[in-house]
């Protein structure tokens, strides 16, 4: 008896060329790059730097302020062929100068009067362009080594040797700062001066070579600036203000003070990037702790009354900012709020809304400390009393959201002690729950927390404890080293963890836990110097799965499977931070890029990569969208903060396994979800061609013969309908819309829109297998059609199999 299998097998799939990524904790609605000079011009301010975009404008390079509206510069974007960093006012004139060392045909230093552009030729390419001044009527820019000079007609070099970094003017000089030597000196010095005619080395003061410079007009000082804190030169001798500074990086002298910016110190907060100084006081302040970085190209300057910065950074002092801030009598203020106000390093779904955590105060404008929730539509604060940086999430099976930070006093005016769960009846306390936690993972109806645990203040330590509804329960005795990093239950019920720790033979990095106690989970895994297994995760297929930092067999590794029997080498992807799966697809969220990869027939496709942006944290896959976090600054070209989603395509229809007996009629049909109806057609088949869709002829009226279930067979034994059967979802789901439909010979023909759908030849007969060479090919083709985010394409397969 001859049977015909056919399997259909539909798909979603991502597609690396297509999908945005889409910034839902704020998109920076400023600037998509960095500013990197301020440039008080007429009665605006002039800023210039890498951007093509300030907020939904088309302002490229340079923009005018005006106290309220950002505005684009006639004619700028015309002669942008390279990025405008650095701005001098030359009288009534705008001085620019482009970072473009690439071409010698685009001259990089352009006048511009208010309505037209000039450019001032011949400027030799030395390199970065580190500033420019104006002194005595003449332009002084610092361009790598050299410091060139622009007398309104030509350029020429000023004898100067050696690094050169800084520079800067009283009016009557121009100060450089770095190695250098003047002409005839046989020793290197920090600041060089030059008086129009001659240079002359200033002895003693500040040490280095990237030291900031700036001259106060109020009181002739000159300022610098290197870690033991600013110095000051009177025109005979230097005087040091101490203050110790990690990385200063910009000057600026503002009503009498001196500012200096930079990353300068680190608090639980972020980056203290501003400090001020009073020189008549003697007094530091500090000005600006920012959740992000200045960075070298970020921008310190004033600008009526007001204190300006720019960089890589999405807060200051909590205040929302979109890499640009501004400070007045009322503190800070930004021109550009949105995103998040600093880090987001967690995140986790329940009951359909997304929950992020880690250490900022704001979302969108929106308090909230450390915890908020995304509930599709727009940013909750919730209130997490704590001052950690590093917070953990999870979920369990009973949908609580479970959260656990170093240090948590509370959550929502909930008092607890280091963990705490949310459910439908609000926020609970879970006991105390310290030392070194981190990660939190689903276990059934509670979860684990993995590391150096503490389950009571001050008590002695282990790699993972289990919450039991009253307390977290110890499981196994004190490690000595080390900890648990991930955990995994897996669908047989063994509880895995992986980490860097100690086993009574040695170190390790995989045990399961037997219910008394840890035992070595396979042999030759064991954690590398670098760092410790990140993620572990049981694949659809049983496997387990773990990424990170491994060595197996001696040899480091980045990804490694268990396939029941040994630990063997999987395909490597570089720095992985989370598995992600969805609809039995398995993602890998890799944290610089950051990029999605895809396990594809044993190795690693990219799906979707952003770009620009240093690190992600963490990620989630919604129902349908892919849900990001971490220090994400750019996505896409975008700029934004925080937390992004890219939106998947619907949910793959499932696989459905059609036996069709077309001699003795009949079907057999195993439907895996859903409810279905099969039914049969009337009339005759319509072509099928490769790009169009089936027309089909009128059907008998709806009848239902047949219907099934989740998980259920269901065999139709009627005779094959001249017209075949009609296959159609029932429940309502959108991503199996079209039918499928079964001619009466048993072929398959699908018009599921967005879908991929696969057929099998058929199995010759056992005699028949027998007497032959072994696998035989029938010819069936079976047509689909693949949607690819909007992309249509349509192929069909062929496949052998032996019986």
């Amino acid at each position: 008896m001859l049977r015909l299998l056919l399997v259909v097998v539909c798909s979603a799939l991502l597609s690396a060329a297509e999908g945005v990524w889409v910034p839902i904790a704020g998109d920076i609605g400023g600037f998509d790059g960095t500013v990197s000079a301020f440039l008080p011009w007429r009665d605006k301010l002039l800023v210039c730097g890498r951007f093509e975009t300030v907020g939904d404008a088309s302002i490229r390079g340079v923009a005018l302020w005006d106290g309220s509206t950002w505005s684009e510069i006639p004619g700028a974007a015309e002669h942008h062929w390279g990025t405008f960093t650095h701005a001098v006012a030359l009288g009534d004139d705008a001085i620019l100068v482009r970072e473009n060392r690439y071409d010698p045909e685009v001259e990089r230093v352009w006048r511009w009067d208010g309505e037209h552009w000039q450019a001032l030729p011949g400027c030799p390419d030395g390199g970065v362009v580190y500033g420019i001044v104006a002194c005595g009527g003449d332009l002084y820019i610092k361009i790598g080594n050299l410091v060139l000079r622009w007398n309104g007609t030509v350029w020429s070099e000023l004898p100067i040797r050696g690094t050169a970094y800084g520079i800067a003017s009283d009016g009557t000089s121009v100060f450089v700062s770095g190695s250098l030597l003047a002409p005839g000196d046989s020793a290197y010095t920090a600041v060089v001066r030059w008086d129009g005619t001659e240079v002359h080395a200033i002895a003693g003061g500040p040490s280095g070579i990237h030291m900031p410079l700036a001259c106060d007009p109020a009181t002739g000082l000159l300022w610098s600036v290197d870690e033991r804190g600013l110095w000051s030169w009177d025109g005979s001798a230097w005087e040091l203000h101490a203050q110790p500074l990690y990385y200063p990086q910009r000057l600026v002298c503002q009503g009498g003070r001196v500012h200096v910016s930079g990353q300068l110190r680190w608090m639980p907060t972020g980056w203290v990037s501003v400090i001020s100084y009073d020189p008549v006081t003697t007094q530091w302040s500090d000005l600006a702790t920012t959740q992000g970085i200045l960075g070298l190209e970020g921008g310190l300057g004033a600008w009526d009354e007001q204190l300006w910065i720019s960089g890589w950074f999405s807060a200051v002092d909590g205040v929302p900012a979109g890499h640009v801030a501004f400070h007045d009598d009322d503190g800070w203020k930004s021109p550009t709020p949105s995103g998040t106000s600093g880090e987001v390093t967690g995140c986790v779904r329940r009951d359909g809304q997304l929950y992020v955590s880690g250490p900022f105060s704001s979302v969108s404008g929106v308090l909230a400390n450390h915890l908020a929730r995304w509930d599709g539509t727009a940013w909750h604060g919730l209130d997490a009393d704590t001052d950690a940086l590093s917070m953990h999430m999870a979920s369990d099976d009973r949908d609580r959201l479970w959260f656990q930070a170093n240090g948590l006093r509370g959550i929502e005016g909930i008092a607890m002690q280091g963990a705490g769960y949310l459910d439908a009846t609000g926020w609970h306390a879970a006991g105390y729950l310290g030392g070194q936690v981190d990660a939190l993972c689903r276990d059934g109806n509670t979860v684990v927390a993995c590391g150096a645990v503490e389950v009571a203040e001050g008590g002695e330590q282990v790699m993972a404890v289990r919450w039991d509804g009253d307390a977290w329960r110890q499981l196994g005795p004190p490690t000595a080293y080390g900890g648990a990093s991930a955990a995994v239950r897996t669908r047989s019920g063994a509880l895995i963890v992986v980490g860097n720790f100690v086993m009574p033979d040695g170190v390790h990095t995989a045990a399961r836990w037997t219910g008394t106690q840890w035992v070595q989970f396979g042999a030759g895994l064991s954690a590398s110097e670098a760092g410790n297994p990140v993620e572990i995760a049981e694949l659809p297929d049983g496997r387990l799965m773990v990424i990170g930092r491994i060595v197996l067999n001696g040899e480091e590794r980045t990804c490694v499977f268990w396939d029941g029997e040994s630990w063997r080498a999987g395909p490597p992807v570089h720095d992985p931070v989370r598995i992600l799966q969805w609809h039995g697809r398995v993602f890998v969220l890799r944290g610089g890029g950051p990029t999605i990869y895809e396990l594809v027939e044993g190795d690693w496709i990219q799906r979707a990569y952003g770009d620009g942006s240093p690190s992600a944290r963490d990620a989630v896959i919604g129902d349908d969208r892919i849900f990001m976090v971490g220090e994400i600054h750019r996505m896409d070209g975008r700029a934004c903060a925080g937390v992004v989603a890219l939106d998947l395509l619907p949910s793959p229809a499932p696989e459905i396994s059609v036996v069709a007996d077309p001699i003795e009629g009949g079907v057999h049909i195993v439907i895996p979800d859903g409810t279905y109806d099969l039914r049969p057609v009337d009339g005759e088949w319509s072509a099928v061609e490769d790009t169009t869709a089936i027309e089909l002829a009128a059907a008998a009226a709806p009848t239902r013969p047949a219907s099934a279930r989740t998980g259920a067979r269901a065999r139709i034994a009627a005779a094959a309908p001249s017209g075949g059967w009609e296959l159609q979802r029932l429940d309502g789901r959108t991503d199996f819309s079209s039918k499928l439909l079964i001619k009466p010979d048993g072929t398959v023909v699908a018009q599921p829109t967005g879908f991929e759908t696969t057929g099998t030849a058929a199995h010759k007969p056992e005699a028949e297998a027998a007497a032959g060479s072994g696998c035989g090919t029938g010819g069936l083709a079976v047509h689909g059609i693949l949607g690819l985010v909007g992309l249509l394409a349509v192929r069909g397969r062929r496949r052998s199999q032996c019986d």
